[in-house]
């Protein structure tokens, strides 16, 4: 969330983009459920640009 915010992001469209990498993630404990699963950083990077472009089209 910080980072995006960071990059000039509407607070609304991070909450939002958070939220739906949040079900997909388990973002209260990342990095351990990323190296459980084997996921590459890079994945979840892609998948949060993904959750975001769909937040500012529906905002």
């Amino acid at each position: 969330m910080k980072g995006c915010k960071e990059g000039g992001v509407s607070d609304k469209d991070c909450l939002c983009a958070t939220q739906k990498v949040g079900t997909r993630y388990d973002l209260k404990n990342l990095q351990e459920f990323m190296n459980d699963r084997a996921i590459p950083m890079q994945t979840l990077q892609m998948d949060f640009v993904k959750a975001l472009a769909m937040c500012r089209q529906a905002g």
